[in-house]
């Protein structure tokens, strides 16, 4: 996965993840990469017993998002994930504070 500039005034979510609550998928799984903690924006995979991971886990907003598989014999589709949109018409530029209480409801 390639991740897309995300500017810190915009998300200011510098918090840590739980690295622990990565699941990965699929029957060769072995448990993840993911250390305890994550910091923002970091990412981890599935371990495997054979194969290489398909996907990976990432810290954002603290909390782990996506999801990494393993090969094996059940058969898991992976499609196109899409975090978060954001669509706006103002007048006027909102304050940081003002973006901040957008995004928080």
């Amino acid at each position: 996965h390639i991740l897309v500039h995300m500017p810190d005034q915009v998300i200011d979510f510098d918090k840590a993840c739980h690295g622990g609550s990565a699941r990965p998928l699929g029957n060769g799984s072995m448990g993840t990469t993911c250390p305890a903690t994550m910091n923002e924006r970091s990412t981890c995979a599935a371990r495997c017993n054979s194969g290489a991971a398909n996907g990976t886990f990432l810290c954002l907003g603290s909390k782990v998002r996506l999801t990494s598989v393993c090969p094996g014999h059940d058969s898991v589709m992976m499609g196109d994930k899409l975090l978060f949109t954001l669509a706006a018409v103002a007048s006027e530029c909102p304050s940081l504070e003002q973006l901040r209480t957008i995004l928080a409801s």
